[in-house]
């Protein structure tokens, strides 16, 4: 559902009056529209100033949280006096910082999930796996629709068969 003009009208209005703000971006969707080829959706020159202008705004702590690796959010946003999260915040760094993890995780399971989802890469005419530090997206925007429901139920199926005993927890998303 679209936010009327009122409501933005009204919610810039608070913003602009605020002392100090904390702003949340989510990029995927949000920043930018999702594109059917996840690297296709990178930042224009727009974006980047919009994001360069609230950074230098007084008391203005400017976030952008992503589901993308953190190399990527480096290309792209990496010179911008902005917090970066990368891999859905477990990545993060402050401006101009060094990138911090959370706690390791056991990612042992992933020598068991990766020949499941080239697997069904390989059966599924135009998807791709893209292969982050501590998961792994299994992604179908360009495969037929119909077809694409059906690979991902039967996926997600094979999934939880094959890795009931393992510290994984399936992500649904756009």
């Amino acid at each position: 559902r679209m936010t009327s003009s009122a409501t933005l009208g009204e919610l810039a209005g608070e913003l602009a009056r605020a002392r100090a703000l904390v702003l949340l971006l989510d990029y995927d969707g949000t920043l930018v529209p999702f594109a059917d080829v996840p690297e296709h959706a990178t930042p224009d020159r727009a974006l980047v100033v919009l994001l360069a202008r609230l950074a230098a705004r007084p008391a203005t702590a400017v976030h952008v949280v992503s589901g993308r690796a953190r190399d990527t959010l480096e290309h792209w946003l990496g010179a911008l006096p902005i917090w970066l999260h990368a891999e859905h915040g477990y990545w993060s760094r402050s401006p101009g910082g060094v990138w911090h993890g959370a706690p390791a995780q056991d990612l042992e399971w992933r020598a068991r999930a990766r020949p499941i989802l080239e697997d069904f890469v390989g059966r599924t005419a135009g998807a791709r796996l893209e292969d982050k530090s501590t998961s792994m997206a299994w992604h179908y925007r360009l495969v037929e629709p119909e077809f694409g429901r059906y690979q991902v139920d039967e996926l997600r199926r094979t999934l939880r068969e094959r890795l009931a005993d393992e510290p994984v927890e399936l992500l649904d998303g756009e």
